[in-house]
């Protein structure tokens, strides 16, 4: 019989960070204009208020957080972005997140 992952698995990944995650343009800017593009995985250098999957919090030091890095990285598999989850499986890594293979 096949075993089945259980669903709980992401959402303690992720739990918390909708509370620290920029979600009005003028918190994707000010993140962008405070942490420069390396705060998304697909930054956008004309209007950085539509950068899109942001991986750090909207206040607090600019690093990388691993509960926003997986939640940006299961939105970009959702939308089909195949080089933002490829670069947020390369900071994983580097940023050495326990969920990270």
């Amino acid at each position: 019989m096949a075993r089945r992952r259980s669903k709980k698995t992401s959402a303690r990944s992720t739990r918390g960070w909708r509370s620290v995650a920029p979600h009005l343009r003028s918190e994707k800017e000010a993140l962008y204009e405070r942490c420069g593009a390396k705060a998304f995985l697909a930054p956008n250098k004309r209007d950085p208020g539509k950068s899109k999957f942001p991986v750090m919090a909207k206040h607090g030091p600019c690093e990388v957080d691993c509960r926003g890095l997986r939640a940006a990285k299961s939105r970009a598999a959702q939308y089909h972005h195949g080089k933002a989850k490829a670069k947020a499986n390369r900071l994983g890594k580097s940023a050495a997140c326990h969920w990270s293979a």
